[in-house]
């Protein structure tokens, strides 16, 4: 019975994904360095990855993949074809219906694997994203090549979840319920490989750190990737992948391999923080509350977790909260990023001045202190933003449909205040060298998200229609304004 109910899962599963967009695949035949064709599974890893992080079904264009032999057998891709050409990729991506293709080319050596992997959009005759990327492992052993293209793989696939594939990122499925009772069915640590907490991993470090010195975060953490695929258990690895991802990648990605962390170092409360600080980046406030919990009572004396509880009450508008949280640190310990979160807090409340002054007082930092805090009051910013933004269409609603509704002007007034004390917060704000072009069109676009509020508070005391017409197309130009601001932070970091 347990074995038929996993079975007819399965199947359903497969029956999902087998509806779900092709994504054509083309791998080249790889040479070594003398010119010989090597054995690959690149396309195969690569399909495996965008087939879990992606709502689409990849087709590897081979006679091992079932679902191109079907192609072949229906017609709709030719036999005995192994390198074709991008019009014949693309012949058989309409075909297939796939909105996508991509190729991918290998040269390895010795000890390098060389990869470029070019993703076309059916009908367009240049690719519309292509990305280049080596890695130092020994591809003479079989082990160390497998872990090395996995690793590519799933680099390929951190790029594309920021970019061209952003709108088709598939949901992180929880962990598979047994189908007798409902147990999640988990990882058992002690089955997996043990290294050493104590193993050298200077190399390591010193590789991820030149890496993103010189802004190449998709190839610090395929180094690291692959390292960790190494040495599943070693402790300082997984910290240092987990470091970068918070820092350079998705926080979705950070969030996963925080939990996949937790799963193997259930005592080890760094990697529950760090993905409590995941969850509030995606805004996933409720999650957060809930690891938030877990660790309030494994130690509810701990700064760390006590400044998480300011950042959850923060991002869920608790304004009060977060500002007893932040205070209870600073009285224990001067922490600059603390100080920016509660100027961030008291500025919403309205209190420009005091936003100011905490923000002109705060101490020296260095560089990578000044990023964090920048970063911090960005999401910050982002997140209440967004709250304000739905409380002013509200308003602009009201004022047309309730004239003269006495809850309106206090409720506008708020908001102009919250707007005004942002304002007042990056006007004060420490800029690192890099996000100096997106911090002047920030300032901007808040000066015209204070000019909009203003208008709407206007609106609301006066019930003009006019009035009402101009604030919702200043509020509509600052939202604008305001977006591309952060669009533009974004690529920077």
């Amino acid at each position: 019975m347990r074995s038929a109910l996993l079975v007819v899962a399965l199947g359903i599963a497969a029956l999902a994904r087998s509806q779900e967009p092709v994504f054509l695949i083309h791998q080249k035949v790889p040479l070594d360095g003398g010119g010989n064709p090597v054995v690959s599974d690149l396309a195969i890893e690569v399909a495996e990855e965008f087939r879990t992080v992606f709502k689409l079904n990849p087709v590897v264009w081979s006679m091992l993949d079932s679902q191109f032999r079907d192609a072949v057998y229906n017609q709709q891709a030719p036999e005995g074809v192994f390198d074709p050409t991008i019009p014949q990729l693309e012949s058989v991506a309409r075909n297939l219906k796939a909105p996508y293709f991509a190729t991918i080319q290998i040269k390895t050596d010795r000890e390098l694997l060389g990869t470029i992997i070019a993703v076309y959009r059916t009908g367009q005759k240049k690719p519309v994203w292509t990305k280049t990327l080596e890695t130092e492992s020994q591809v003479g052993g079989v082990n160390s090549r497998l872990q090395a293209e996995k690793a590519l793989a799933r680099s390929w696939g951190f790029e594309l979840r920021q970019g061209v594939f952003r709108s088709l990122i598939r949901e992180v499925a929880a962990p598979i319920p047994d189908p007798i009772d409902g147990t999640p069915i988990t990882p058992d640590p002690s089955r997996l490989p043990v290294a050493p907490d104590d193993q050298n991993i200077s190399d390591v470090e010193v590789r991820v750190a030149d890496l993103l010195k010189n802004r190449q975060p998709s190839e610090a953490l395929t180094v690291l990737w692959e390292a960790v695929d190494q040495r599943p258990q070693h402790l300082a690895l997984r910290k240092l992948l987990i470091d970068t991802l918070v820092k350079y990648g998705p926080s979705a990605d950070a969030v996963e391999e925080c939990r996949r962390a937790i799963m193997l170092w259930p005592g080890e409360d760094s990697f529950r923080l760090a993905r409590i600080r995941g969850l509030l980046a995606l805004n996933r406030s409720d999650e957060a509350a809930s690891e938030l919990n877990e660790a309030l009572v494994r130690d509810p004396d701990s700064l760390d977790v006590i400044e998480l509880k300011g950042h959850v009450a923060l991002v869920r508008g608790l304004l009060q909260q977060a500002r007893e949280a932040y205070l209870l640190v600073l009285g224990k310990e001067p922490r600059p990023g603390v100080q920016a979160s509660l100027a961030l807090t008291v500025a919403l409340e309205g209190d420009t001045a005091e936003a100011r002054r905490l923000m002109n007082t705060l101490p020296p930092t260095d560089a990578a202190t000044t990023a964090e805090i920048y970063y911090r009051l960005a999401m910050g910013t982002q997140q209440a933003i967004e709250r304000m933004a739905n409380e002013m269409r509200e308003l602009l609603r009201l004022g047309r449909l309730q004239s003269g509704n006495q809850n309106a002007p206090p409720r506008a007034q708020r908001v102009f205040k919250a707007c005004e004390g942002l304002s007042g917060v990056w006007v004060s704000a420490r800029v690192p060298e890099n996000h100096r072009a997106s911090h002047d069109r920030r300032v901007l676009a808040q000066k015209l998200l204070t000019q909009a509020a203003a208008e709407i508070l206007q609106f609301v005391r006066s019930s003009n229609p006019d009035s009402g017409d101009e604030a919702t197309l200043s509020l509509g130009e600052a939202l604008r304004q305001t977006a591309e601001a952060h669009h533009d932070y974004n690529a920077e970091r």
